[in-house]
Order: C-alpha cells, then sequence, then structure tokens
C-alpha cells in the first residue's frame, strides 16, 4: 500500500485543472501511522517549505521503513532536498516550467549532481511544457512520462490520500 501525504494546499502555480482548487471527494483523512511500501510527500508544492520537507523525511524515516518520494513543480529547486528522499518526481507544467528546467540541465553543477544522485528520478510533462520549443534533452537519469489533466484526479490503485494534521501554511 502507498500513501500519497498532503502536506500543504498552497502554491503559486495556480493550474488550470489543479485538484487542489477543490476536492470533488472524501477529503484526506489524517496519517495516524507510516505502514506503507511507499509515502510520497504532496501539496499543494511541498517545496514552499524545504527545511519542513526535510524534517518530515527524517521523522518518517524514524518510524517507517517506507520508500519516501516527494512531487513537486519548483524545478531548479528540487536538489536541496533531493538527496534525503529515496526520489523525486518532477512536474512541467508550462512552457516557462520547461525552459527553467532545460536552463537547469544546462549547469555543470547539475550535471554533476545527477552523476551522483542515486535516487528515482521522474519527470511529468504537460502538453504546453512540452510543446516548448526551446526544450533540450532530457538526461537519461529521469524516467518522463507526458500527462494531461484528468478530472478530479483519481487516485491509482494501492494508494491512499492523506494529509499532516496541521498543514502547512506561510500565514501567521
Amino acid at each position: 500500500m502507498r500513501a500519497r501525504l498532503i502536506v500543504t494546499y498552497e502554491c503559486e502555480k495556480n493550474c488550470m485543472g489543479c485538484c487542489n482548487k477543490g476536492w470533488k471527494y472524501e477529503p484526506p483523512r489524517p496519517i495516524t501511522h507510516c505502514k506503507y511500501e511507499e509515502i510520497m510527500i504532496t501539496g499543494g508544492e511541498p517545496l514552499l517549505f524545504p527545511d519542513r520537507v526535510i524534517d518530515l523525511v527524517h521523522w518518517l524515516r524514524w518510524r517507517s521503513t517506507a520508500k519516501i518520494f516527494v512531487y513537486t513543480a519548483m524545478v531548479t529547486d528540487f536538489i536541496q532536498i533531493a538527496d534525503e528522499t529515496d526520489g523525486m518526481t518532477l512536474t512541467l507544467h508550462t512552457a516557462e516550467d520547461a525552459r527553467a528546467f532545460a536552463a537547469w540541465t544546462r549547469e555543470d553543477a547539475s550535471r554533476k549532481w545527477l552523476q551522483r544522485y542515486k535516487g528515482s528520478l521522474r519527470l511529468n510533462i504537460f502538453g504546453e511544457a512540452f510543446r516548448e520549443p526551446k526544450f533540450i534533452l532530457i538526461p537519461m537519469q529521469f524516467a518522463v512520462k507526458l500527462v494531461e489533466w484528468i478530472k478530479d484526479c483519481p487516485l491509482p490503485r494501492g494508494e491512499v490520500l492523506l494529509k499532516l494534521n496541521n498543514l502547512w501554511t506561510r500565514s501567521v
């Protein structure tokens, strides 16, 4: 069994079709245990809170043997936490995301990091980002999937949707 763990609903993207704009099904229940094969930290955008993500990963590792992944759309900031995880799923939603990712892949530091990273790297690409003409070759470390919005964002079989008891927020 896998758990998709929502840590925040906050996100700066405002993508059309986003599941976080309104749930069409039962709201996620709070996490009560860590007995899963995989735990996927998601949001909103978890990397709005990188230090909290790292703390949560450490907390989960102390209580669980689950593989821990993070879903993010912050395509140039993910390496600040990636080494703490078993893998990252990056999502390119827009042409701007594609350009930022392409620029990131050309940096020497990024290429060196990619050579040494041992975790799983997945890249989800939505249509607008895929059509970006300046999109460059994707490093072979990434498993690529072309995706489209699916109404109400159904969960895959064998996955439960959970949330933190206290969702992260930047408001005081």
